[in-house]
């Protein structure tokens, strides 16, 4: 050890203070005698966060607080003048500050910006070879800063429905993310409508829909307008089209008149509406002939955006009757009516008077008439045609008379001559042919009338001194009476072929017999008749018979029944039944059709209206010459009921047949006729 004086030798003396000082110095670094160690180098051993690793904040904002690590030193002690470098490593974001220097060990980023999107971000603070430190934090959408459609524009639907897709609409924040919470509300802004569910809260996607739009009852557009607080409001548009269609009526062309076999001057048309009366649009319109034979063009067409649907044309029938035109949407109809006019007259025939016979000096029972026809088979109305006696020396009245909307025009009346026997009246009109008629003025014997009461038997004898028909047979005629509407049965027996003739008291055919049966010589007649008076002819099938009668009257059974012949005339209602024991149309072998069958005279231009009404059998009626050939038949008056019925106009006088059956064939059950 070195002696202390020896060591200051050359220095001067210090005070004690300071040796002391210095001893103890050395004694502390137990270096007694030797050199003092310098002092251990402090460096960088750890680093750890200093400010919290999981955050959150706004996208695109700065997090608060900022990053911050410590770092410290083999001892364990914060260590300053360390460099740390802070950089982003996902989410996007950003970093100010981001080499920073450790003061008393801890070194914090400038700041950290997270990313525009919402969601994960994280930095990184690394300093050498040290383990570096991550911070997380989690972003999320800012104040909303816009509103846009979402979905639900520019939709259409039927006018008073909901459009399919409820509109919506996203809100987001300045940097384009959905904000979540947001209240929207949605409005009627035009058109009418309504709406459920008006206010909404975006949810997680920033979306909030409306609950549902239904448009207005008017068709055209509708618009709904959605806003949130101050942002700029957004408006859906929806077009309301017609619904289904629920109502059809006529637009123009009806009541048109037009020359027969020509098209009307107007196509007619329809306009269809939905429940709310909107014109429908593209809805299927069918034009169909009802009556009157005639035929259009362009039968199926479609509605325009007016609901209008126009057939393409209708051409008339050819012949008269009334000419109906059908328009149909479905279960949706409506009726169009035309009025047809004759062609010019072509054609002048007899209709009904001919071949009468009266007595001499008195006008025979019908007036003479003819009937007037363009060259279609038209009735041709105001024609004027004139008449005058022939032959016979008789007189008329009325002898110009002009043809009704039948085309008949009848004479006023036609007094026979004041001599037995045949007279002759023509009948003329300019540029046609004439026509002439027939009658045999017979002697006073011929207007003497006999009584049968109802429900008695009358003799009588057929003489050369009665009354002689133009065929030469020789007729005696009686008056009788039924007390009411019913079936009533007249018969006329002799040992020669008899011929009974039945009639009202003014001559008008109802009914006649040749006979009754199969075979023999007796005439019976079967008739339905309202309540009155009628005459009976007793008369022969041959000429210039003569011998004794009988004549007998009596009520019938009212069922018609087994093919049997019965006569009805105007003014009579009967009720009946189809049963499996009346007249099968079908023959043997085939599938039965069950019918009643009627016979009726209809004098010419006279009309005539059948009904065959039930609730218990669907009504089928037929119309028919005694020739076979059918003149008329009808199923259903109207999809009501199951009646039938037919309405008809003789040209001519004859008989003709009615039959009634029923849909399906053999169907039995009661049914009313009714004939007016």
């Amino acid at each position: 050890m070195l002696k202390i004086s020896s060591f200051h030798r050359n220095q001067p003396l210090v005070s004690s203070a300071r040796l002391a000082a210095a001893f103890l110095l050395l004694a502390g670094l137990g270096c007694k005698g030797e050199t003092a160690a310098p002092p251990p180098v402090l460096v960088a051993t750890a680093m750890a966060a200093n400010s919290s690793t999981s955050l959150t904040g706004v996208a695109g904002a700065a997090v608060t607080p900022a990053p911050s690590v410590v770092v410290t030193d083999q001892n364990g002690a914060p260590l300053g003048g360390v460099t740390v470098i802070f950089s982003v490593s996902s989410g996007g974001g950003s970093v100010t500050g981001a080499t920073a220097v450790t003061n008393s060990g801890v070194a914090t980023v400038g700041s950290w910006t997270l990313g525009p999107a919402v969601g994960a971000n994280a930095i990184t603070a690394t300093s050498g070879t040290l383990a570096g430190i991550s911070f997380s934090a989690t972003s999320t959408a800012g104040p909303a800063a816009s509103l846009e459609k979402n979905g639900g524009d520019n939709q259409t639907a039927p006018a008073g429905s909901a459009v399919p897709v409820p509109p919506s609409v996203i809100l987001k924040d300045a940097n384009g993310n959905p904000t979540s919470g947001i209240t929207v509300a949605f409005a009627v802004s035009s058109g009418g409508g309504s709406v459920t569910g008006a206010t909404a809260v975006t949810n997680s996607a920033g979306v909030a829909a409306v609950g549902s739009w239904n448009l207005g009852s008017s068709a055209g557009a509708n618009v709904l307008n959605a806003t949130s607080g101050s942002l700029t409001r957004v408006s859906f548009t929806a077009t309301a089209n017609a619904g289904a269609a629920a109502s059809i009526a006529r637009n123009a062309g009806d009541n048109q008149t037009a020359a027969a076999g020509s098209a009307v001057p107007i196509s007619p048309s329809v306009i269809v509406k939905d429940a709310n009366g909107n014109p429908a649009n593209g809805v299927s319109v069918t034009f169909a002939v009802v009556s009157g034979g005639g035929s259009v063009s362009g039968a199926t067409t479609s509605t325009n955006s007016s609901g209008i649907a126009t057939v393409g044309s209708w051409t008339l029938g050819p012949v008269g009757g009334t000419n109906v035109l059908n328009a149909a949407v479905g279960v949706l109809s409506v009726n169009f009516t035309a009025s047809f006019t004759a062609g010019a007259a072509a054609s002048l025939a007899k209709n009904a008077g001919d071949n009468q016979s009266g007595i001499v000096g008195s006008a025979v029972s019908i007036p003479p008439s003819v009937i007037v026809k363009d060259a279609n088979g038209n009735l041709k109305s105001g024609i004027t045609v004139t008449f005058a006696v022939a032959s016979g020396g008789g007189s008329i009245t009325g002898a110009a008379s002009v043809t009704n909307a039948a085309g008949v025009a009848a004479v006023g009346s036609w007094t026979l001559g004041s001599s037995a026997g045949a007279n002759s009246l023509s009948a003329t009109s300019s540029g046609l042919p004439s026509a002439t008629f027939n009658a045999v003025a017979l002697s006073d014997q011929c207007a003497a009338r006999l009584t049968q009461p109802f429900g008695e038997s009358t003799t009588g004898t057929l003489s050369s001194s009665d009354c002689q028909s133009p065929d030469g047979s020789f007729i005696d005629f009686y008056n009788t009476t039924v007390p009411q509407a019913g079936a009533y049965f007249f018969r006329e027996s002799a040992v020669f072929d008899t011929y009974l003739l039945l009639a009202t008291p003014d001559g008008t055919t109802v009914a006649e017999d040749d006979d009754e049966l199969d075979t023999g010589t007796n005439s019976g007649i079967k008739a339905l008749l309202p309540a009155g008076n009628y005459l009976l002819g007793a008369t022969t099938f041959g000429p210039g018979v003569t011998g004794d009668y009988t004549i007998s009257s009596t009520t019938a059974p009212t069922d018609v029944a087994n093919c049997e012949a019965v006569f009805v005339v105007k003014g009579i209602s009967t009720s009946q039944n189809l049963t499996a024991t009346d007249c099968n149309l079908a023959g043997p072998g085939g599938t039965p059709i069950y019918s009643d069958g009627y016979l009726i005279f209809v004098g010419a231009g006279s009309t005539v209206t059948i009904t065959m009404s039930s609730t218990i059998v669907d009504s089928f009626l037929q119309l028919v010459k005694l020739d076979g050939s059918l003149v008329t038949q009808n199923d259903d008056i109207d999809s009501s009921t199951k009646n039938a019925r037919v309405t008809f106009t003789a040209a001519q006088s004859a008989y003709y047949a009615i039959f009634t059956r029923s849909v399906p064939t053999t169907t039995q059950g009661p049914y009313t006729l009714t004939i007016q």
